[in-house]
């Protein structure tokens, strides 16, 4: 049961920490500071986008 709770809590932990990390993220974006290049994927989205 306690190896349970243990689990659970990092399991939680990590969640919290990826949550963060992301507003940390979309709060650089609405500043206007972050900045990153459209790479491959955004090609591969837009084809997609097309598509379907």
């Amino acid at each position: 049961m306690i190896t349970f709770a243990i689990v659970l809590s990092i399991i939680l932990i990590g969640i919290i920490l990826a949550l963060l990390f992301r507003i940390q993220i979309l709060a650089s974006i609405f500043n206007g500071s972050f900045q990153k290049r459209a790479g491959k994927s955004n090609k591969i989205n837009a084809i997609f986008l097309l598509l379907f």
